[in-house]
């Protein structure tokens, strides 16, 4: 009889916690409530390589996600998000489609910036891809089949890990924990994801990124559609050394979240900004965007809704957690954020606007979007320079609440 470690995945709400199980001949033989089995497809600790359903042609983008602590259960639920896409036979027909949008010159559309922000829009997408992945616990690595990829091959799935498995596991450290796709035999290509194991108590920065620590000029659309694909991104001075100031006053417990309108096509020239100007690194929550739905006008639109969302699902998985909100005023952030500190008040610690338009504190505009929340929770800034350099003191439960 071989006893496995824990690792098992779930869809979406129908997330299941398991106990620990004992394995005989592929079936669960200490506990009849068993939900998920090494022989139903979806957990395997000898999946074939062979299996794998990610072409030679094909790429697979694993975009940083968090893990939540269950301590009663001793469990990490960990999220799993990816994008499975292959080169297009169309791509040069966007890329044209996008030059007349733009407005761009032979030379711009070459240019090596626009080429790698662009071709990402112009990719075809896999759908019904089940990829398998594997994670390095303990002394033997396990690996699970993920949900299928939707339409536009982004998948979407929950993976649980016990809590010995990540203090035991070898390729993990205390805060991360790494997983890796399976490809075919021959396939020298590596696909790699990580995952943060968030505390279920401490401080976290959610923060936009557009024109709160990357200069984009969302107010002008064609001034932003050329920030995005033709310029090099440039760091909102100060905001780097702030943010980093931050994590190093509780760096087992601080946790960044990045909240942003932008779409998950421009994934990796964004990751890429921020480990370049020395932003702490964090989750990435980002907009579900396709092209041939759209023109290149919508790329920002729609935001309300979509950083909505995004927030009060961080704000639930972490119940415990107090937060930190950077926004700027260019966008909606001051409504967004009003609104969810309105829905959480003792979980809000404090408010940062980027104050673009140099609007007093006193405008109508603050006067609706913060309209009941308490008025030492928000505060306007210009700069990193201008945000407090210490942000210890909001970890306290009964501080700036409503």
């Amino acid at each position: 009889m071989e006893s496995h470690p824990q690792l098992a995945s779930c869809c979406g709400a129908a997330y299941h916690e398991l106990a620990p199980q004992r394995i005989e001949h592929g079936r669960c033989v200490n506990n009849s409530s068993c939900i998920l089995r090494p022989d139903d497809g979806r957990f395997d600790s000898a999946v074939a390589v062979s299996q794998s359903p990610i072409k030679s042609d094909e790429t697979v983008t694993f975009f940083p996600t968090y893990a939540t602590l269950d301590d009663a259960a001793a469990m990490w639920h960990a999220r799993v998000h990816g994008w499975i896409f292959e080169t297009s036979l169309r791509g040069s027909l966007v890329l044209s489609a996008l030059r007349v949008s733009l407005d761009l010159s032979e030379d711009q559309v070459a240019d090596e910036i626009f080429q790698r922000r662009a071709r990402p829009f112009a990719v075809d997408n896999e759908r019904g891809k089940a990829i398998p992945v594997i994670f390095d616990l303990d002394t033997e690595p396990e690996q699970v089949v993920l949900d299928k990829s939707a339409a536009n091959g982004h998948f979407f799935d929950r993976v649980a890990i016990s809590k010995g498995q990540i203090l035991s596991g070898q390729a993990n450290t205390a805060s991360k924990v790494s997983f890796r796709a399976v490809v075919r035999p021959g396939d020298q290509r590596s696909f790699s994801g990580d995952i943060d194991l968030i505390s279920p108590e401490g401080l976290s920065v959610i923060s936009d990124i557009d024109d709160t620590i990357k200069d984009s000029n969302v107010s002008n659309q064609k001034e932003l559609l050329r920030n995005t694909f033709l310029r090099p991104f440039t760091a909102i001075p100060g905001m780097a050394e702030r943010y980093r100031a931050w994590r190093n006053e509780s760096p087992e417990t601080f946790a960044v979240h990045y909240v942003t309108a932008s779409p998950w096509q421009l994934f990796d020239p964004l990751n890429d900004f921020l480990r370049d100007e020395g932003f702490p690194a964090g989750t990435m929550h980002m907009k579900l965007f396709r092209l041939k739905d759209r023109t290149m006008f919508d790329l920002f639109r729609d935001q309300t809704k979509h950083k909505t969302q995004a927030i009060s699902e961080i704000l639930r998985d972490f119940p415990r957690r107090r937060f930190v909100l950077v926004g700027d005023a260019g966008e909606q952030d001051p409504e967004v954020y009003g609104t969810i500190a309105r829905q959480h008040p003792r979980q809000v610690a404090a408010i940062y606007i980027r104050n673009l338009a140099g609007l007093m504190r006193d405008a109508d505009r603050f006067k609706i979007a913060f309209a009941d929340v308490p008025g030492q929770l928000w505060s306007l800034f210009a700069e990193g320079s201008d945000l407090p350099e210490s942000i210890a003191g909001l970890q306290a439960d009964d501080a700036n609440t409503l």
